[in-house]
């Protein structure tokens, strides 16, 4: 299980129940007489969000709900993202995405933030794997 929009305009710091989302998930392996682990939890990162050029761009290339974004403070939402994975006993670590420039979540090189988001990425992995 994992949770892809961990931050929305009418539930800001989504990303904040990711904890209290793994632990349902255990609660479902122990009523169901499934083995502890058996179900998987994925924890969600991203570096920001901003769906307001797709908004922008007319109606099909997004769902009907009004335009949100979320800084990306330099780098700060991704830390906070990926802090509060700290305690879930996640699985796997999902990042969202590597190239969805048309919601902002892109981590790919690019003129704006150079490979800034691929140095966090790698570092935020390497202290995933160290957990």
């Amino acid at each position: 299980m994992y949770v892809y929009r961990i931050d929305h305009r009418d539930y800001p710091q989504s990303w904040l129940k990711q904890k209290r989302f793994a632990d349902a998930l255990r609660v479902v392996e122990r009523q169901g007489n499934l083995p502890i682990g058996g179900l998987y939890f994925a924890d969600t990162i991203a570096p920001g969000f901003d769906d307001t050029r797709a908004a922008a761009a007319g109606s099909d290339l997004r769902s009907p709900a009004p335009p949100f974004a979320r800084d990306r403070r330099n780098g700060g939402y991704y830390a906070d993202t990926f802090n509060a994975t700290a305690n879930t006993g996640s699985d796997f670590l999902f990042v969202k995405s590597y190239n969805e420039w048309i919601e902002g979540t892109e981590i790919e090189p690019g003129a704006t933030y150079g490979d800034t988001y691929l140095n966090l990425t790698c570092q935020y992995a390497n202290a995933y794997r160290g957990r």
